[in-house]
């Protein structure tokens, strides 16, 4: 009866002592595998997702950048060189409008006011 009664504590104790060992090193065990799971995932969803973001961020300020600078430099030139050659062009056209047109009265006004004059004397 002693032995049994020995027996039975001693496997009671044992179990007990072994569960609770499994138990805390299950629980370490776990523990660090989940950290270092979460760790991983989580880094690589952050590493995609900061790319994304940072990579449309990027495209659309070096777009606008691009686009402003290219606007500028092409319109700067562009506006002058128009000007210029609109402002050349009119002017000629203008003065030779001007001039026929003017040229002409003109002309028969001061012949035949010149010319009476002349011919009566």
């Amino acid at each position: 009866v002693l032995l049994r009664s020995n027996l039975e504590s001693n496997l009671e104790s044992n179990l007990e002592s072994n569960l609770e060992s499994n138990l805390e090193s299950n629980l370490e065990s776990n523990l660090e595998s989940n950290v270092e799971f979460n760790l991983e995932s989580n880094s690589e969803s952050n590493v995609e997702s900061n790319l994304e973001s940072n990579l449309e961020s990027n495209l659309e300020s070096n777009f606008e950048s691009y686009f402003e600078s290219n606007l500028e430099s092409n319109l700067a030139p562009n506006l002058e060189s128009n000007l210029e050659s609109n402002l050349e062009s009119n002017l000629e056209s203008n003065l030779e409008c001007n001039l026929e047109s003017n040229l002409e009265p003109n002309l028969e006004s001061n012949l035949e006011s010149n010319l009476e004059p002349n011919l009566e004397s």
